[in-house]
């Protein structure tokens, strides 16, 4: 073999050489590189499930449950299961909700709910609307406060409490977790005022303007707290014709929205008396000429009663109780007769608005037998 043949076979050995070695060098790069990734994978997986068990515990504690409010984790498509893409978009929208806190597509749709509410017409927000309320001479019939020790060294809540004390206003001490609630996402800076849709009428002002001789009606609400029940009784009273409807100040409804839509406007025309001790008030009406009617199971029958007859010729005040207790047994006692309405059916008692009507209308009926100008 010349020369010239060794040195070819040479360079043919030595270009095998370099192509099996970098060969070798492009699989093991490749092979680090797939490790690398696989590495990184399983880190990315691991930090993940450290995070998602994280985040059930907190949900557990939030809401009794691991699954949070909007949580799409255990919804993903069957695509998105094995693809590297789904897990990174689930990594990306679970930390947009880590970052806003576990119940914050909760409040984001409940604010948007609160916005798109109107505020409630009868109440007050705030110190500033409701002195703005009392200066301009509108009727303030409660006002919710924070208790005493939560209201802080704010010296002005502390006057604009005295001032609706002044003005008549219910004051309730409520704690501030109740504030909240009441005030369901209005700020209220500790204080929240309900006003009357019109107001009270002073029961000496009433005695007054009478006239003496006249067989009034006068309907009593003792301690009826749901709105619907006086605002329909408030309309019994002006389709019956009576004179004046007398509510306690504590323990009741008062002249708000809700009550001046269920009496379908009656409360326009009805004149509302609104009294601290209705115990004091019966004896104030006795004293005018009136005579106390009570609506009772333990009473005589409506229709049946001969002891009303010589009544009707005089002012009547009748008393319905409250929906549940009935009327207080103080106010029994200082009534000159008590009426039943006879029930015929398994249900012993009416609702207090029907209750009212009922009798006010046999009262109507009776008037109209004995004295036929009525």
């Amino acid at each position: 073999m010349n020369s010239r043949s060794k040195r070819g076979s040479r360079s043919q050995h030595s270009d095998a050489q370099l192509e099996r070695s970098s060969n070798g060098q492009r699989a093991g790069k490749r092979s680090r590189t797939g490790r690398g990734r696989d590495s990184r994978l399983d880190s990315d997986e691991r930090t993940f499930s450290s995070d998602r068990r994280g985040r059930d515990a907190r949900n557990k504690r939030a809401y009794g449950s691991e699954r949070s409010y909007g949580d799409v984790d255990d919804r993903r498509s069957s695509a998105q299961r094995g693809s590297g893409r789904g897990r990174s978009d689930e990594r990306r929208s679970y930390s947009r909700r880590e970052q806003q806190g576990p119940s914050a597509d909760y409040k984001s749709k409940g604010a948007k709910r609160r916005d798109s509410r109107e505020m409630p017409e009868d109440r007050l927000y705030g110190r500033n609307p409701i002195l703005e309320a009392l200066a301009a001479g509108q009727t303030i019939d409660k006002l919710w406060v924070l208790r005493h020790g939560e209201q802080g060294r704010d010296p002005r809540l502390k006057q604009l409490v005295q001032a609706c004390k002044e003005a008549g206003a219910v004051i309730m001490e409520i704690e501030r977790r109740a504030m909240d609630r009441l005030a369901d996402g209005f700020p209220h800076q500790g204080c929240i005022a309900q006003t009357a849709v019109k107001s009270y009428l002073e029961l000496d002002t009433y005695l007054s303007n009478r006239e003496s001789q006249a067989p009034d009606l006068i309907l009593i609400a003792d301690k009826i707290q749901d709105p619907h029940n006086l605002g329909a009784m408030i309309r019994v009273a002006d389709t019956a014709g009576a004179s004046a409807v007398i509510i306690p100040k504590h323990e009741s409804a008062g002249l708000n929205a809700t009550v001046a839509k269920a009496s379908a406007g009656a409360s326009a025309y009805v004149p509302v008396i609104r009294e601290n001790n209705l115990s004091q008030t019966l004896k104030r009406l006795k004293d005018a000429g009136f005579w106390i009617l009570s609506c009772d199971m333990s009473g005589e029958d409506l229709y049946d009663s001969e002891a009303l007859k010589p009544l009707l010729t005089a002012p009547l005040a009748l008393i319905i109780g409250n929906e549940g207790k009935g009327i207080s047994e103080n106010l029994r006692r200082l009534s000159d007769l008590c009426l039943r309405i006879p029930m015929l059916g398994e249900i012993s008692s009416l609702n207090a608005s029907v209750s009212a009507a009922i009798v006010a209308y046999e009262i109507l009926r009776r008037r109209r037998q004995e004295l036929p100008m009525t």
